[in-house]
Formats: structure tokens, C-alpha cells, sequence
């Protein structure tokens, strides 16, 4: 599986023109493969029940989730492998944009790749329409080409359109890519998206009538045959494949390690710290499973047990990281909580720089590094906030150190910087009120208003929408298209 995922890769990269750099190991997309869909479903949670595999980005901690399936060495892949492609495709993209691009054209985008071909050459034909959505395709229209390219519409009627929307935005994709007489299209759209119109606006701008559009999309989707790419087998330069089989204590801890990756619902922290517990008892002596211990004591709350296990970790491996990390975690939020010395709050820093030294491209400590400077109340200083743009470049997808960056921009009066910085998240293709939320930041930076501006920073999503509900003035308007 592996390596054929470098090789889909090494084909993306050929289509898109994207060079090859080296990735840091921390930067790299961790891919869960669980025992049945209703696994899938389960780590989902709300809303999982339709869910195939599913995508996170986040630094310094990416992963995937997908369903099980056999590795095929050539042919079409089978719907589970499509999967586990699609999902690959979106960190592909979060790794590689500058904008956040309407949920169109990241799922169109994805379901194009999806359904690689891999041929016995060693070819890679991208582009080939997925068996396992054309029923989809035949159904009558339930999102047309309005709705399919506004994704407020889209979202409004998402229970009724879900099944469709996939296959209809692979179609929109492929035409756009193919289609002689719409030529340049989609390039001109993510040239007005990029230019900051609203995700209709753009549409019309580049596409022309929408319904018009909507007819085109239904006479080409009744086509016999589809083009397609083919990327040479002999013009792919895939990375090397390193496996190794793990330890029978690693491999214990490794469903308790995808379980924090994704996130725990309220109330099940507790519960899988003492499981992990009894789990790292029978297993003293791997450091990975001692980081896997401190993890879930820290998301239980048990500060100092956290610590303690981070410690036993790197005693055993001076070198792993992510109890480094997680060493800096914990002693973060004790010296948050209890009013630390100076000399406590310098071994905080310490904690991180150790974690950089092993693993600079690592964005985490650098992002906490620069936290430790505000949850001391203290101004950080010019190496943190270089530490804080390096954990952007680094992870350029996660929106947590993005709107740090922001506040941080405009706490030094740099409105035009922090626009820029800002700006990729007033589309947020998953969350429209996230977006919302970010238009109306920029709002408060086109007034120069710093205040406004922090408020709505630290403003949850749902505080947002309750503040507009009420007419806040601190929500400002939140309007479709910004500078």
C-alpha cells in the first residue's frame, strides 16, 4: 500500500506541477486503516453514518481514516481503495494551497484522483469515472449546478443532496478539465476566488450562466466515453518505501493512539486513561506506548501523570519526539495553572527548544514556544514570533496558528499582513460560519480596528453566530465577498 501510494503521489505531483520537496516525518499524513466501515462511522461520531474515510489536517498531527481493503498491484481500484485515495487527495491539496477552495472543488478534485488506474507498466491514468458512483450520475438531478457551486445552498440542503453532490462534483471537474469550449475556466475561478469573491460570484464570473452551465454539465455526463490523463510509468520518480513490522507492545497501543489523534468526545477521557493504564502496565518498556499513557493522562486532565510518562518515555527514547512535545505540553499547562516562577517558565521554553533541536520542521513547539510567551502574560519576543511564522510555513493548513499569526499581525498595527495571512479561511468549505466569521474579521482589518478584530478572533464559531443572531455590533456583518 504503501508504495503505490508514492506512486500516486509522484503522479500527482506530474499533474499538478508540484516538485517533490522533502517532508519532515512530523509533516507527514498518518493513515488509520480499521477493521469495517462501521469503525469508520464509530471514530467519525455525529453524523458519521454515510461516512466512508475521512481527513484531518492538523500540525504536526495529520491523519486519515479509511475503511479496509486488499491492495491491488494493477487495475481500477475497488470502492475502499478509492477511499483511502481521496482521502490522500485532500492532504495533497492542504499541504500545496494558498486558499481554502469552495467543498466543490476539493471533493471534485479528490473524486478525480480517486479512481487512478494502475496499470501493469507502471502507468497511472487519472481522471476515469468511479463504478461505484455512475448510478449516482443516471438519478435525476437533485443538486444542480446552482447549488453545487454555492456552497451555502449546498449546505442548506446538504441531507437532501449528499448523495449526489460527489459524483456531480467529480462531473463538474472532469468537464471543466476536458470540455475544448470551457477552456481556461477553472483557472479564471480560482483566480476570482483568490481575488476574494464569494463562491457564486466566482462561478459566474469564470463559468458564465449558471444554468447554462447546468445544461452542459447534463449533455456531458450522458457521454459513451471519458477522456482521461495517462502518466507515464517511466516519468515517476516515487519516494523510497521503508516498512517496518511493529513490536507487539506498539501494536497494542496503536488503536488508543488513533482514538486521541482524532479527538475524544466529552466524557471518554477518563475511561480511555484507565484503559491505557492497564495497557501500558503489561508494556513498561516502549517508549511509544509511555508517550501513548501521558497523551491520554493529559487529555484526562492528570497534568503530573502526564509529565511522569512523557519522562519514562524519554528515558527509554531520547529521541522521541512526541514526548518531547508532550513533555512541554504538560509542563505548560502546570505552569499555566499554578502561577510558575520565571525559572519554571524558562524550563517551559527549554522543553520546546529540545523538541525543535530534535525535529526543527516539527511545527508544535515551535507554535507552544510562542504560546508560552502569552499564557505568561509577557509580550513574545522576536524569536518566538519568528518560531510562530515558521509553524504557518510549516503547517500552512491548520487555522489555529493561522489566526494566531493574525492577532499577533495586528497587535503590531500590521492590518495589510494579517489580511493576507487571514484571508485563505473566509472559505472554509467544511464550516460556512466559519467563514462568516472570518469575513467579518476582515471587515474590522479593512477599518484598522484592532479590538473588533481580536474579539472576533477569540470568538468561537458559535459565539459568532449567537452575537449575529443578537445584532452584536462586535460580530460585525460577516459579508459574502472581502477585500
Amino acid at each position: 500500500m504503501a508504495s503505490k501510494l508514492e506512486r500516486f503521489d509522484a503522479a500527482l505531483r506530474q499533474l499538478t506541477g508540484r516538485t517533490d520537496e522533502p517532508i519532515a516525518p512530523s509533516n507527514r499524513v498518518t493513515i488509520f486503516m480499521v477493521q469495517s466501515p462501521i469503525d469508520v462511522a464509530r471514530l467519525f461520531g455525529k453524523g458519521g453514518n454515510y461516512v466512508g474515510g475521512f481527513y484531518s489536517s492538523i500540525a504536526g498531527a495529520s491523519y486519515a481514516i479509511v475503511p479496509p481493503f486488499i491492495v491491488q498491484e494493477t487495475g481500477e481500484n475497488g470502492f475502499a481503495e478509492g477511499v483511502l485515495l481521496h482521502e490522500y487527495a485532500h492532504h495533497f491539496v492542504s499541504e500545496n494551497q494558498s486558499i481554502l477552495y469552495p467543498i466543490w472543488l476539493n471533493e471534485g478534485f479528490a473524486e478525480f484522483v480517486s479512481t487512478a488506474r494502475f496499470e501493469k507498466n507502471g502507468s497511472i491514468g487519472l481522471g476515469l469515472p468511479g463504478q461505484w458512483r455512475g448510478w449516482q450520475l443516471t438519478h435525476q438531478v437533485s443538486v444542480p449546478a446552482e447549488m453545487l457551486v454555492d456552497s451555502q445552498a449546498y449546505f442548506a440542503r446538504r441531507e437532501l443532496a449528499f448523495d449526489q453532490f460527489y459524483p456531480r462534483a467529480w462531473l463538474l471537474y472532469h468537464m471543466l478539465t476536458f470540455e475544448a469550449s470551457r477552456e481556461g475556466q477553472l483557472a479564471a475561478y480560482a483566480g476570482a476566488l483568490s481575488r476574494g469573491l464569494n463562491d457564486r460570484d466566482a462561478a459566474i464570473a469564470a463559468f458564465g450562466d449558471l444554468r447554462q452551465l447546468e445544461l452542459d454539465l447534463q449533455s456531458y455526463g450522458r457521454k459513451v466515453t471519458m477522456p482521461y490523463y495517462l502518466i507515464k510509468g517511466e516519468t515517476l520518480r516515487p519516494a523510497q518505501v521503508n516498512v517496518r513490522e511493529l513490536s507487539k507492545e506498539d501494536a497494542e497501543a496503536m488503536p488508543f493512539w488513533m482514538r486521541i489523534r482524532r479527538g475524544l468526545e466529552e466524557g471518554n477521557a477518563e475511561p480511555l486513561a484507565v484503559e491505557v493504564r492497564a495497557m501500558a502496565a503489561r508494556n513498561p518498556t516502549s517508549a511509544f506506548v509511555q508517550t501513548i499513557l501521558g497523551m491520554a493522562e493529559f487529555e484526562a486532565d492528570h497534568v503530573d501523570a502526564a509529565l511522569a510518562a512523557a519522562d519514562t518515555a524519554i528515558a527509554i527514547d531520547p529521541m522521541a519526539i512526541e514526548a518531547h512535545v508532550l513533555k512541554g505540553r504538560a509542563m505548560l499547562a502546570k505552569a499555566s495553572r499554578n502561577g510558575a516562577t520565571p525559572v519554571e517558565w524558562n524550563a517551559v521554553r527549554a522543553a520546546f527548544l529540545k523538541a525543535n533541536a530534535i525535529d526543527p520542521d516539527h511545527p508544535q513547539p515551535l507554535f507552544l514556544y510562542y504560546a508560552s510567551f502569552l499564557s505568561q502574560g509577557f509580550k513574545p519576543t522576536g524569536n518566538a514570533l519568528q518560531a510562530l511564522s515558521r509553524a504557518l510555513e510549516l503547517a500552512p493548513y491548520d487555522r489555529v496558528i493561522r489566526e494566531e499569526l493574525a492577532e499577533s499581525q495586528v497587535s503590531r498595527a500590521q492590518f495589510e499582513e494579517a489580511k493576507s495571512t487571514i484571508r485563505m479561511l473566509m472559505r472554509d468549505p467544511h464550516s460556512p460560519l466559519g467563514g462568516a466569521r472570518i469575513r467579518a474579521v476582515m471587515e474590522k482589518l479593512d477599518e484598522r480596528n484592532a479590538e473588533g478584530t481580536r474579539k472576533l478572533l477569540e470568538m468561537s464559531n458559535e459565539e459568532f453566530k449567537a452575537k449575529q443572531e443578537k445584532g452584536d455590533p462586535d460580530s460585525g456583518a460577516g459579508r459574502e465577498a472581502a477585500a
